[in-house]
């Protein structure tokens, strides 16, 4: 009996590991899960197809067509063609072109202006617009051509043409603005005359500050002013030491005049002095004599002293009016001094004046120079554009054929019922099965009877089924 046993569970256990019986178990047993969730997926996806607004592309092509013509003339007089064949850098220029903030708005303004759309109220919903447009709008260089492919997708058909043919002729009408040399001409004669005027108004300025300061070379007179300087200096330096000296023998005059003891003055270089004081000596020398002779209170020798008092009052008298001159001298070079000193000032401050008025007009002499270098360059511009406006048209730059004008395609962009239908439907399967073996994976409950024996090692003796309890009839009439 247990050999039979034994026999079972292995060929039950064998038949558990029949990869193809167990997936058709799984998907049996999983089969409502299965079935909800493809359903879910399903009406989503009709959902999507039912009430998703309709969004259709529109296609338009364009061809960058003959040459691009540069003049480049190193005189007036002499201008040298150079022909050059269209590159990826002028189809890339181009796409900028059509992408371009200024293309967009000329675009949206041109749908107002048909009455499509309507007026933006602010400057946020006109960036708004024009942003969308631009997020909307896909350029295409088609490969080993000259071609640009552009597209639009959009909800109304009808509108998204209008819309991309406006950005079409926007983006002609702004590129006839960029490479037209009339409209090139205008604008280099409007930098030339703004330069023009610039350059008038700071020579102007250099003018006006020339005549207010009076400085119209202030290196030179930065230089003239700093060799007065050492002169004056020098002056001052002489007329100080002079100042001093006298001031000097003024005070030693006065220190001897206040002294009450005889002095002959011999130190001061004056006739006058010299002779009074030699007059003195011989008086005090005979006065010696006589006091040898006479007695002090004589009338000689009384004498002698009021003449020799009266002597020494001229020589005093003489040194008092020398000190007066003195200082009247020395009143004078302080006056001298005080006046150089003036002049140093003065001098030193016309100085710091003109050190201003140079790096001023340093500053104007550096705009002058930059503003007549680019009234050069944009006046030669101006030549060049009106050379060039003198060709035909086959020698402006490279024309744009429109090759393809906008259309709209028959069927929405998105969404597509042939392709989204049967993709919803195997998506909705997929998906479907994929919850139920998830569902299976984490369900750890005994399901078969193969279960218990895999796993536990127990023989099945009695499998139940589950049966749902049916619903009582209802008696009518009873109670």
């Amino acid at each position: 009996m247990q050999n039979v046993s034994n026999a079972s569970w292995e060929r039950n256990a064998q038949g558990t590991e029949n990869p193809l019986r167990e997936l058709v178990t799984i998907l049996f047993m999983q089969k409502w899960l299965i079935q909800r969730v493809a359903a879910l997926v399903f009406l989503a996806v009709l959902a999507v197809l039912l009430f998703w607004p309709s969004v259709y592309q529109i296609d338009s092509t364009v061809l960058l067509k003959s040459k691009q013509v540069e003049t480049s003339p190193e005189m007036l007089e002499e201008t040298m063609l150079r022909v050059n064949p269209v590159n990826e850098d002028d189809l890339n220029s181009e796409v900028a072109i059509i992408t371009s903030q200024a293309v967009l708005r000329r675009a949206v303004n041109k749908m107002v202006e048909q009455g499509l759309w309507q007026a933006p109220e602010e400057e946020a919903d006109l960036v708004k617009a024009t942003r969308g447009l631009e997020a909307k709008l896909t350029t295409q260089v088609v490969p080993s051509s000259k071609v640009i492919r552009i597209s639009l997708a959009w909800s109304d058909p009808e509108e998204g043409n209008a819309l991309l043919t406006a950005v079409i002729n926007s983006y002609l009408s702004y590129r006839s603005t960029v490479f037209e040399p009339d409209t090139l001409r205008d604008l280099f004669t409007q930098q030339t005359e703004d330069y023009s005027s610039q350059l008038q108004q700071r020579r102007a300025e250099k003018m006006a500050l020339i005549e207010t300061h009076q400085a119209a070379a202030p290196a030179q007179e930065i230089e003239q002013n700093l060799t007065l300087l050492r002169e004056l200096k020098l002056q001052h330096s002489r007329l100080e030491q002079e100042a001093q000296s006298l001031n000097h023998r003024e005070q030693k005059l006065t220190q001897a005049l206040n002294e009450n003891a005889l002095h002959y003055f011999s130190f001061i270089d004056n006739v006058t002095v010299q002779k009074l004081t030699t007059e003195i000596q011989m008086l005090v020398a005979r006065q010696t004599e006589l006091e040898q002779v006479y007695l002090p209170e004589s009338p000689p020798a009384e004498a002698l002293d009021h003449q020799i008092e009266q002597t020494y009052q001229i020589l005093r008298d003489e040194i008092g009016t020398l000190q007066q001159e003195l200082a009247d001298q020395v009143a004078l070079l302080r006056a001298d001094i005080n006046s150089l000193n003036q002049k140093m000032l003065t001098l030193s401050q016309r100085n710091v004046e003109l050190q201003q008025v140079k790096l001023q007009m340093e500053r104007l002499d550096q705009e002058i120079k930059l503003l007549g270098f680019s009234y050069e360059t944009f006046y030669k511009r101006r030549e060049q554009a009106q050379i060039q406006s003198r060709f035909s048209d086959e020698h402006l730059n490279a024309q744009v054929v429109v090759l393809v004008p906008p259309e709209a395609q028959l069927e929405p962009l998105f969404p597509r019922w042939k392709t989204m239908l049967p993709l919803g439907l195997l998506v909705a399967l997929i998906t479907g099965v994929c919850i139920g073996f998830i569902n299976e994976f984490f369900d750890h409950s005994f399901k078969r009877a193969e279960d218990s024996e895999r796993h536990l090692g127990l023989p099945t003796l009695l499998s139940i089924p589950q049966i749902d309890a049916a619903p009582q009839p209802t008696a009518k009439g009873h109670r």
